[in-house]
């Protein structure tokens, strides 16, 4: 039996796999104190040895130190799988939701982590709220889950974003207009009752008006 090297095989094992210990406490759904608890007491709970072995891709003796180490339990590779978190914020693909709360859905929502990389996108910056209305349908139906990517700092005309007008999220198509050299955004909703649903034209420097981030996914019922 070996002395395994906890701290050394996390700070070389999360890296390896463009993870953190943050998004390994909260895929284990532990507090980020317990990981770096492994750490410096070189030794990881028997709770979570499986675990964090699969997450990292690794053999568990070398977790454990122990080379005749029972098999474990099938599951699925959790290496491949991040947790991505989701808040009751609910974003009106409408004419505007005011009241809204932001409190976390507790564990999130599994992705594959390839799926997410292979796109371009920083899990650190995505986040799940789930969209109200009928404006954005076909494309987002009501009550459908949305991931965007926060932190967005170019708008790209013709995609959807999730927007902030004063106290109101909403979800719109947002395109780019040129009125007398000066940038305009359109908000537009994809319904094709424009009576009901007409289209928006803002000023992006106007008091109250935030890009909150760029849909990236959106899930729901078939």
């Amino acid at each position: 039996m070996t002395t395994p090297d906890i701290k050394k095989i996390l700070d070389e094992g999360l890296p390896a796999v463009n993870s953190s210990p943050a998004e390994l406490a909260r895929f284990l759904d532990v507090s980020p104190q317990t990981v770096n608890n492994w750490k410096t007491r070189n030794s990881i709970s028997k709770d979570y040895v499986y675990q964090v072995a699969e997450y990292l891709g690794i053999d568990p003796s070398r977790i454990t130190g122990k080379t005749n180490q029972p098999a474990p339990p099938p599951r699925v590779e959790l290496s491949e799988i991040v947790m991505i978190p989701a808040y009751f914020a609910t974003a009106d693909a409408g004419p505007g939701f005011v009241n809204y709360t932001e409190n976390e859905v507790p564990g999130g929502f599994a992705f594959k982590r390839r799926s997410i990389t292979s796109r371009g996108l920083s899990i650190n910056r995505l986040c799940c709220i789930f969209a109200k209305g009928q404006s954005m349908e076909p494309a987002i139906e009501d009550g459908d889950m949305i991931v965007m990517q926060l932190g967005v700092e170019n708008v790209i005309a013709g995609e959807i974003y999730v927007i902030r007008l004063f106290d109101e999220l909403r979800v719109k198509r947002v395109l780019k207009e040129d009125a007398n050299g000066k940038l305009m955004l359109r908000l537009q909703s994809d319904n094709a009752d424009k009576t009901k649903f007409p289209d928006e034209i803002i000023d992006p420097e106007s008091d109250g008006f935030e890009i909150i981030g760029k849909v990236e996914w959106r899930g729901g019922w078939i």
